[in-house]
């Protein structure tokens, strides 16, 4: 049931987390790359995430970290 609604929620709120990864990476070629990776992530910790709390909450901090990740990389 969490890992639809994890799906579901990407698919909705899709664009705020783009524009989020954007803000952050200013590389618009890695946006999707790190938006699938984001994805991945969360599906498969769908069992860390405490109900109670907001999915849209917990999937932006995955997201934010996700992009912080990239430009921690990139300065390797």
């Amino acid at each position: 049931m969490i890992k639809q609604r994890i799906l579901e929620n990407f698919k909705e709120n899709n664009t705020k987390y783009r524009n989020m990864v954007q803000s952050i990476v200013r590389a618009s070629d890695w946006i999707d790359d790190i938006m699938q990776i984001s994805t991945i992530k969360a599906y498969e910790n769908s069992d860390q995430f405490i109900e109670g709390n907001k999915l849209t909450n917990w999937i932006t901090v995955i997201v934010k970290n996700e992009a912080l990740n990239y430009l921690t990389k990139q300065k390797r």
